[in-house]
């Protein structure tokens, strides 16, 4: 089984998030998702998460929401959601972080994975109950 991890990490007012343009895998190739990726071995999902962070934006972040699980046969995602001061990311690997408004963010949009319209209001709301 393949287990994963994605976590969307917004402004301290939940207007914008940071997401990340992928490189790779090649079915995600110049789409923004959240910053993630897999569970290594003996590695909790808050775990996975603080260090997916730390390697793709440069910022150690400990404390993250647990926000849905999504999973089929031979894979599984936990999605996780935090607040911090965007500024202080930056793209650590040849994938590029970017902020995106929340009121940009559509199921129109072409150039995002596309559950991400209804996964990043449910994070939002998540950290704002």
């Amino acid at each position: 089984m393949k287990r994963m991890v994605v976590g969307f990490v917004f402004n301290a007012s939940t207007t914008a998030v940071m997401l990340i343009r992928k490189v790779k895998p090649e079915w995600q190739c110049g789409l923004l998702n959240g910053i993630g990726g897999k569970i290594e071995q003996g590695e909790s999902t808050c775990g996975a998460m603080r260090r997916e962070c730390l390697e793709e934006a440069g910022i150690d972040i400990d404390i993250w929401t647990w926000v849905h699980k999504l999973s089929a046969d031979d894979w599984e995602v936990d999605f996780f959601a935090c607040c911090a001061d965007l500024s202080m990311m930056r793209s650590m690997e040849v994938e590029q972080l970017e902020v995106i408004m929340l009121s940009d963010i559509n199921p129109l949009r072409v150039d995002m994975i596309n559950n991400l319209p209804w996964l990043i209001p449910m994070a939002r709301w998540t950290l704002n109950t």
